[in-house]
């Protein structure tokens, strides 16, 4: 008797071990098939952002040399403009929620349409607008940027874009710290400002030269009606004025510049 019970103890401990290998097998065939699954979508993924940014150059080649032959065969009073003025359009569409550091289509538009030599904010090179966007993109809570208009205003000797844009910036604690220093020592108003938004009117001149590539950005700022509007009064707008750590170009200074 005693046994019979130990063979049917033994076979019931078999089965249950081969029930848990068998469990133990389906969850490493799950995690193995998840994991070429992962594998495979970022290698679409990858590829798609290969092509998209293949699109873009191939796009702004077409551009310039669309642009190539109109100058060709057009008088300048003919003159459209169309690739400048679309190259701008895409700017803003790209970054019209601010900067993506892993945003591949922003690089290759940056690359394909700014010269490296470009000149903004007092300095020469596109790693200043780069910069810059990397700043507002840590400082503010969120960015959202709503274009009003985008008009060709001069065509010789170098085309000139100009842009009205009003820059939507939800502030942090930390744009208090970076931008509004003197209000910290209030925390009533500094609580009372974080999560309101910034609304900042801004003018953008696209200078572009015959290859339909940036080479002069210049903004500029109205911050004494975005400060108006984010205070109440204009009187309260020029006291925060006085301290507001962002230059008249939009530019915010780097902690070891004079501001």
């Amino acid at each position: 008797m005693e046994r019979r019970m130990s063979a049917v103890l033994d076979a019931i401990g078999c089965r249950d071990g081969t029930r848990v290998a068998q469990k133990r097998q389906r969850r490493l065939n799950r995690g193995q098939e998840y994991q070429r699954r992962y594998r495979a979508d970022q290698k679409q993924h990858n590829s798609q952002r290969l092509r998209e940014i293949a699109w873009l150059e191939m796009e702004v080649a077409r551009l310039q040399g669309r642009t190539e032959s109109l100058r060709a065969v057009l008088p300048g009073h003919l003159r459209t403009f169309e690739p400048q003025v679309r190259t701008m359009a895409e700017y803003f569409r790209l970054f019209a929620r601010g900067y993506e550091v892993n945003d591949d289509r922003q690089q290759g538009f940056l690359a394909a349409t700014m010269r490296e030599d470009m000149f903004f904010m007092n300095e020469v090179g596109a790693d200043k607008l780069v910069g810059q966007w990397k700043a507002y993109a840590s400082i503010f809570a969120s960015f959202n940027m709503d274009i009003r208009s985008i008009n060709v205003v001069a065509s010789s000797p170098d085309v000139v874009v100009h842009a009205h844009a009003t820059m939507y910036l939800r502030i942090s604690r930390r744009t208090i710290e970076t931008l509004f220093r003197h209000l910290l020592h209030g925390e009533c108003l500094t609580q009372h400002l974080i999560g309101q938004v910034l609304e900042l009117p801004v003018q953008m001149c696209f200078v572009f030269d015959t290859d339909i590539k940036v080479f002069r950005y210049d903004t500029h700022a109205n911050i004494v009606l975005g400060l108006s509007k984010l205070f109440g009064t204009f009187e309260n707008a020029v006291e925060a004025l006085d301290h507001f750590h962002m230059r008249e170009n939009a530019e915010i200074p780097q902690v070891n510049d004079p501001y």
